[in-house]
């Protein structure tokens, strides 16, 4: 794989599309199967991603400005956009085929399993006493897979947040790619449910409830 930033924050909006269908120009080779145009983003605590993969460098500087406009109908700010070429086909990677109902299933037991975890916690034990629950509301990330007639593959990521949120943003972006023509449904979803690495991140009491809050190192 090889690719190149050719946005960033603070660089002029009108060069977007124009820097990525340049690179693209520049370095499309005929022995390279695919390549991709990344767009990353954040709004309030939820930050996101959207990449669409595809087999020809072709209408790459509309595609851009489409992506740029979709993600500024939901971020406070758009960090960078890449691209990146790929001598196989990098989108048959990255397959996300879980129902929704599958999803939020698989997010109500990581809230159980990290209640689990951390209940006997040092910080978390003492609080718990008099019969005090715990309640915590897991930070994670959701890979959500979109069909197209255009491109290969239309991938929306969103994480840093609980799952609520992460879905409306998410639905959000996907109601956007469909009107502008870039993808056609929501083929599924995948969400992240490892709990390596995370830690705690605040933590209090009210009433009879305690909270916590989890934090891991990368938001990826």
């Amino acid at each position: 794989m090889r690719g190149a930033r050719v946005w960033g924050w603070g660089d002029d909006p009108e060069l977007a599309g124009k820097n990525a269908q340049t690179y693209l120009n520049r370095r499309w080779k005929s022995t390279m199967e695919e390549c991709s145009i990344t767009i990353d983003g954040r709004d309030e605590d939820v930050f996101f991603e959207i990449t669409v993969y595809m087999s020809k460098p072709e209408g790459v500087e509309d595609l851009t400005n489409d992506l740029f406009s979709i993600a500024l109908t939901k971020a406070d700010k758009v960090y960078f956009i890449t691209v990146n070429l790929y001598d196989h086909m990098a989108s048959n990677e990255r397959t996300y085929r879980n129902s929704l109902s599958s999803v939020k299933e698989a997010y109500e037991k990581l809230e159980q399993i990290l209640i689990q975890r951390f209940k006997d916690h040092p910080k978390v034990r003492p609080l718990l006493e008099g019969g005090k629950t715990l309640i915590i509301t897991p930070t994670t990330s959701i890979s959500c897979e979109l069909e197209s007639k255009r491109f290969n593959k239309v991938i929306v990521w969103a994480g840093n947040c609980d799952l609520d949120p992460l879905l409306d943003h998410i639905h959000f972006l996907a109601k956007g790619l469909v009107e502008h023509g870039i993808a056609t449904r929501i083929v599924g979803y995948s969400l992240r449910s490892d709990i390596d690495g995370l830690t705690i991140e605040d933590l209090y009491t009210r009433e009879n409830k305690v909270f916590l809050w989890l934090s891991r190192s990368s938001a990826k």
